[in-house]
């Protein structure tokens, strides 16, 4: 079963890498989208929707570290625009920053250290 998974994860490999060379901004989204997969699958296990799977979860982290090491190739100069490359800079109204300090709460005792409760 390790073998298996050690070859679907070579497989995905080369295939990226071969994506990679011809359009870098596919290659990512490939990647992401295999990260996206596998995270799923790990979260799942996590949260007990899927029975726990060994090899299934060393796929997961496999696919992980790959991922990493293939991440900064990437992202070469030429590709910085193009596709939906666009990088755009979120800012939320919903919480707008917070210029004055937090109000106190009255009544409110302040924290003690560890050793003053257990004493």
């Amino acid at each position: 079963m390790i073998r298996t998974v050690l070859g679907v994860a070579v497989l995905a490999l080369g295939t990226t890498a071969l994506v990679a060379q011809t359009d870098p901004i596919a290659a990512r989204k490939a990647l992401m989208k295999a990260n996206g997969d596998q995270n799923r699958i790990a979260t799942e296990m996590l949260e007990g929707k899927r029975p726990f799977n060994l090899d299934e979860a060393k796929k997961v982290f496999v696919v992980f570290i790959e991922a990493g090491e293939k991440a900064p190739a990437l992202f070469p100069d030429n590709s910085k625009t193009g596709g939906d490359t666009a990088a755009t800079v979120r800012r939320s109204t919903a919480c707008p920053p917070r210029t004055t300090a937090a109000p106190r709460m009255p009544g409110r005792v302040p924290p003690r250290t560890v050793s003053a409760l257990t004493t």
